[in-house]
């Protein structure tokens, strides 16, 4: 890589410059992720909601199943509320660690 024209004049990466690119690695990576978590979930919920209707067996007891929603539920609001807090305060660490 020529500087200013100058034939033979190299630049190095920086520290910093790696550092970027380690992060954007990252980065990617984790959206990937979250990508195929996502799509997943979509497939799965579109196969519960749209697949084959089976008989369901008389005898189970669903009865607990609103409480597990409310729980996921208000766990889920509660992880995104400490997450908002963080951003706010400027903490992103502490953010993505929540998150």
């Amino acid at each position: 890589m020529e500087v200013d024209g100058a034939p033979g004049v190299a630049l190095r990466a920086s520290p910093l410059t790696a550092q970027r690119k380690d992060d954007s690695m990252k980065d990617r990576l984790a959206l990937s992720v979250i990508g195929v978590v996502s799509a997943l979930v979509v497939v799965s919920v579109a196969f519960l909601l749209l697949g084959r209707q089976t008989e369901i067996p008389t005898g189970y007891d669903v009865s607990a199943l609103p409480a597990l929603n409310a729980f996921l539920n208000g766990t889920s609001a509660v992880l995104l509320t400490v997450g908002y807090v963080f951003i706010r305060l400027k903490n992103v660490t502490a953010h993505k660690t929540w998150l």
